[in-house]
Parts: structure tokens; sequence; C-alpha cells
């Protein structure tokens, strides 16, 4: 019996050691979250604004001239003439520091361009929107004339140019506009599209607010993004491709993120699964698998040695046990919270953050099959972990009911 006590005494001591080395390598373990994958999300949280920036600015102008002199005035014609009604596009191109640079609409937009067109927006807050203002009588008139030679040609979209006046400075909020109609016309057994400006004089309002109220607020579809916070910030937040700005700079979105995937997938491989304890790298799955495999065994074992002690007490013998280092301090509420600290609570956290927090992130780059091996291992063997704490806990509670039968103090 006294060899016993002392493999229990052991047991538990280097059970309480495994732990707390555990616990360590468990710190040391730094997630697999590298500049080039939090830059590759900051892309494609990029790409995702542009595109709703996209929309929002179609739908702007849309509702702009829906409600504008010129629309009117073309509807107007058209009822005048018995025309039916029909939908007509309006298309608008901006000045090339505002227009959305969006790569779904032109492949040649490289990622550089789009951070300099958001920097824009965060440092003058907002993007103008252009309204381009005509007479109506005039509208008409010249409508009048371009269509006299054909009355029959169909208008199918409007296309009105925002020009920056050539003499202005830089800063400058000096503009002018232009509108060109395309016309579908019949030639003989053929039919095409005609080009023609409006040529009416013009001007170029910048259209500041809208009654009702149309979204132009392009800085706060940028924020919801998580592109950083436009009244904080005076250049778009995004720190890690700032960070790898000049490998990416001149590449279109999608060759910058396909670069970035395979740096990342280097830089995974490079260090894939690895640890530092003591200065050496060792594989960080199979050392977590391996040390908290070796805790699950410590703790069985000592389960297992006391049960045998268990049926030694009651065959009888029970001298010293009492007065020993492990069970002696049972008696008192302190010792029995350090025995359910040092086999239940302990093993089972520290197994907890090594298996179902750190361990996932070191499967990361594995095929989906041997992913689910793993992750079956990993529960497979905290569950025997949080069985065996549990388990020993009842065998101390038992053992220590059978030393001191009687004695009220015990728990």
């Amino acid at each position: 019996m006294a060899e016993t006590l002392k493999t229990i005494i052991l047991l538990h001591r280097v059970l309480f050691i495994v732990s707390l080395a555990i616990l360590a390598v468990s710190l040391s373990v730094k997630p697999p979250i590298t500049t080039y994958a939090q830059a590759t999300a900051e892309i494609e949280n990029l790409q995702e604004a542009v595109a709703a920036v996209s929309e929002q600015v179609k739908i702007a102008y849309s509702e702009i001239y829906s409600r504008s002199t010129l629309m009117a005035a073309i509807g107007g014609w058209r009822h005048h003439h018995g025309m039916e009604e029909q939908k007509i596009d309006v298309l608008v191109d901006n000045p090339p520091e505002y227009v959305v640079p969006d790569a779904e609409d032109n492949p040649t937009v490289t990622l550089g361009s789009q951070i300099k067109w958001a920097d824009r927006i965060y440092r003058d807050i907002g993007m103008p929107f252009f309204l381009c203002e005509v007479d109506k009588t005039q509208v008409i008139q010249n409508l009048d004339q371009m269509l006299a030679d054909n009355p029959s040609a169909k208008l199918r979209n409007i296309h009105i140019y925002i020009h920056k006046e050539a003499n202005a400075a830089a800063e400058s909020k000096r503009f002018s506009c232009e509108i060109e109609l395309t016309l579908e016309e019949s030639a003989e057994s053929f039919s095409g599209n005609r080009a023609l400006n409006l040529g009416v004089p013009s001007r170029a309002l910048q259209v500041v607010s809208t009654d009702p109220w149309i979204d132009l607020g392009v800085e706060g579809t940028l924020k919801e993004h998580g592109l950083g916070d436009f009244e904080d910030l005076h250049h778009l937040g995004v720190f890690s491709i700032r960070d790898v700005w000049e490998e990416i700079e001149n590449r279109p979105p999608e060759a910058a993120l396909a670069f970035l995937r395979k740096k990342k997938d280097e830089e995974y491989e490079k260090g894939k699964e690895k640890i530092e304890i003591i200065g050496v790298n060792v594989n960080g799955k199979m050392t977590i698998a391996l040390a908290t495999s070796v805790e699950l065994m410590l703790m069985l074992y000592l389960s297992v040695q006391i049960a045998s002690l268990n049926l030694t007490l009651r065959s009888g013998g029970v001298k010293g046990i009492d007065e020993g280092p492990f069970f002696g301090p049972l008696r008192l509420r302190l010792g029995w919270s350090v025995v359910v600290f040092s086999l239940f609570l302990l093993p089972t956290v520290v197994s907890g953050i090594a298996l179902l927090v750190v361990f996932p992130t070191l499967l990361e780059g594995m095929s989906s099959w041997a992913r689910r091996g793993w992750i079956l291992f990993q529960w497979g063997l905290f569950g025997g972990i949080l069985a065996s704490g549990v388990h020993l806990v009842g065998q101390v509670h038992r053992t220590a009911v059978l030393l001191y039968e009687g004695d009220e103090s015990v728990l």
C-alpha cells in the first residue's frame, strides 16, 4: 500500500506539471494569420464595396435624371408627337478621377487605382454627382430639327459627358457637360444606331442634396464594408494592403488576389504546423495531440491507482493513509478545492484550450477528409479527459469517505 501511495503522489505531481506544460505550449502557438491573408480579406472587402458603390451611383443618377428638366423636355416632346412611352437609359460619364473603378466593368482597372479613388473619397468626404442642366424649350426645338428628316427614329439612350474645364486648376470644382443621344434608325433593309450631339447650351451642376432624398453618400458605403471610418481616417483603412503595396499596386484585383493567395500558401507551407519549444521547432499538431494523450493516460493511470487503494481500504488497510500528503488535506475544504482544481479543472481547461482553440488552427490547408479525422480525434480526446477528470474526483471522494468515516468535517 505504501508503494501505491507513492505512485499516486508522483502521478499527481506529474499530471500537474504536464498540464502546465500543455498550457505553455498552447499559449506559444501563433495563429496562422499573416499579412498576406489579411491583405487578401481587405481586397475582397474592397471589391464588394466597389461593386456596391457602382450600383449605388447607377441608382442615384437614374433618380437624379428622372426628375431633371432634360428628361421632362424629352418626355414632353415624345408625348407631343404621339410616341409610345418607353424606358430611356441615361448614362453619365464622370471625369476620370470620379469614375468608379469597378473591375467587372473595366478589366484594365488596377488595385492601385481603386485604392487611390477610395482614398480621395475619404479625403473629400464623398464623391460628386453631376446634373447637366438645360433649357426645356431649346431641347424640344433641337429634337424637332434633328429628327425632321427621320421622324421614325427611336431614342434608345442618352449619354451625358461631364468634363473638367481644361483651364481649371487641379483642385478646381468647375465642370461642363454635353449631351449625346443614341438613335435607332432604319435605312433600306438595315437598322442601326446613330449618335448625335443634342447641341443645346448646358451647365454642369454638382448635386449636393435632393428632395425627396437620394443616397449620395458613397463614403458610407465604403465604411459599411469594413474599410475604415471616414470620420477618423483621411484614407482607406486597408493597412495590410499598404504593407504589401509595392507587390500588388499595379495588378488587377483578381491578379492581386491570386498573388497574395499563393504567397499565403507558400508562407503556410514554410512554417506548416510548427511551434517553438526551448528554441526547437516541432510539429505543433503532433505535439499537442501527444501531450494531451499523455495527460489522459496519466489521469487514467492515477484513477486505477486510487481505485486499487480504495479496494485496499475496503479490506481494512488504513494505517498512515489519512496522514499522507495526498489524502491528509482532504479533511479541509481548501484541500478538496486543490484536488478538484488539479485533477479536474486544470487538465480539462488546459486540454480545452489546446484541443478546441489552438489545435483547429493547425489544421488549415488539410484535405477535408484528413481534417474530419483530426476533428473526431480532438473531440474524442477532450471527451476522454473530461470524463476521466470527473471519474478521478469521484474516486478520491469515495476513498476519502472510507478514510474519514464518521468525520463530519470531510465533504
